[in-house]
């Protein structure tokens, strides 16, 4: 078994522990603003991490393309 094997098949069971109802309200909460429930579900974090990053890479791009960046 390859190491790629191993680690996608680790993500797949990391994603099949998610419950979808309470990532997507982790996500929800990030993009409108709120702060992460301090004691929020595994999913929950998950979600609002996951949205945090995408907006954080966002950014960066948006920097890098408007050339704010040196």
């Amino acid at each position: 078994m390859s190491l790629f094997t191993e680690v996608s098949s680790a993500v797949k069971e990391d994603f099949n522990d998610l419950n979808p109802a309470e990532y997507l309200l982790g996500q929800v909460d990030c993009k409108e603003g709120y702060p992460a429930k301090q004691y929020g579900s595994d999913s929950y974090i998950r979600g609002f991490a996951d949205q945090y990053q995408y907006e954080q890479v966002l950014d960066y791009k948006t920097d890098i393309a408007i050339g704010e960046l040196k």
